[in-house]
């Protein structure tokens, strides 16, 4: 008996989105560089996408890191069309 390893199946491929919340100062940006570069290491697709506001220290930080077995895609997002109002 074979067991179950010749039913063909694919896995649902993995994609995490981890987000870091903290204060300018405590090394929240750093921390999300450190594990998207390790997941780039290891071969995974990634985004790194920082908020921060104009504080150097003290102010609010957070950073979404999006680690997946596949690329990345923004359904939901639309293309810039237009950066400024066009002149009449």
């Amino acid at each position: 008996m074979q067991g179950l390893s010749f039913i063909p199946y694919k896995l649902t491929p993995m994609k995490q989105e981890i987000i870091i919340s903290g204060f300018g100062g405590q090394g929240v940006l750093s921390m999300g560089k450190i594990l998207a570069y390790a997941a780039l290491m290891e071969g995974k697709e990634v985004t790194w996408m920082p908020a921060y506001g104009p504080e150097q220290r003290g102010g609010t930080a957070n950073v979404t890191v999006i680690i997946s077995d596949e690329p990345i895609s923004y359904a939901d997002s639309q293309p810039l069309r237009y950066g400024y109002p066009a002149e009449s």
